[in-house]
């Protein structure tokens, strides 16, 4: 499978890591354009940045904080996180150019190489990612959502998925109709204010997929280490040899 575009939402706190993650979707995946999508440009050559304010059709990150503040106040810091999925999952209305299929990715990650040589272009990848993210509220949170229970048994997050602009619309659209409003104010209006984590991006599309469209689901064995620094590129170049995908350095690892 040849990834075409990918998109990125970022935050500040993710500058150490965000160019050399630019730089692994280059050369590891293949990829032509980069679009980086927050508050402030990171001014990393050969990508496109996408300010926030100018992007129409999705809730406001000033509207999530307000909602969070009334739901309870304790937990409103994690309105930026929530605000993220939404700039993913809404990429293909934004971004008219977008490819029909697209990467969208964490900011805090690097690709030492390349789990998707052997994909075909209409198959949809995906890894099991039992012990370190099967989250109870996201499953009850899908549940509110869509109606009906999930029915995978494992969780999709790998701080990265592969969408489809076809299938991302059918979600949408599907959810809309089930909630009468739109996708993103039904998340919204279905999320548990109290919980810390509350969503999870690809969880929601990976259920789906996995549901409605199990015919081109296409497991992959994603090989993925957290680590607390930025790396170095002797660790990358070890971390490559030992058939890792991606390194994944999360800013609270990183402050501890």
């Amino acid at each position: 499978m040849n990834i075409t575009d990918a998109v990125i939402p970022f935050h500040i706190k993710d500058a150490p890591i965000l160019k050399y993650g630019c730089e692994s979707l280059k050369y590891i995946l293949n990829v032509e354009n980069i679009y980086i999508v927050g508050s402030e440009n990171p001014n990393i050559e050969n990508t496109t940045f996408i300010h926030e304010n100018d992007i129409n059709g999705i809730i406001k990150l000033e509207d999530i904080k307000k909602q969070w503040k009334e739901k309870n106040e304790n937990v409103s810091h994690r309105a930026g996180w929530l605000y993220q999925q939404f700039l993913k999952l809404g990429a293909d209305d934004y971004i008219p150019s977008l490819s029909e299929t697209f990467l969208i990715c964490d900011a805090d990650i690097i690709f030492v190489n390349n789990p998707y040589k052997n994909i075909q272009v209409n198959e949809f990848p995906y890894a099991r990612a039992y012990t370190r993210e099967y989250h109870g509220p996201y499953r009850d949170q899908y549940s509110r959502l869509m109606k009906e229970e999930t029915n995978s048994g494992f969780s999709f997050i790998n701080h990265h998925m592969i969408l489809n602009k076809k299938y991302v619309k059918e979600l949408k659209q599907h959810i809309e109709s089930i909630n009468s409003k739109k996708w993103d104010i039904s998340i919204i209006d279905t999320l548990d204010w109290n919980e810390h984590s509350n969503f999870s991006e690809y969880d929601l599309y990976g259920n789906w997929m996995f549901k409605m469209h199990n015919n081109i689901c296409c497991e992959k064995e994603i090989k993925i280490v957290d680590i607390d620094r930025v790396p170095s590129v002797d660790e990358l170049m070890f971390l490559k040899n030992n058939q890792y995908h991606i390194v994944s350095s999360q800013a609270y690892r990183r402050s501890l």
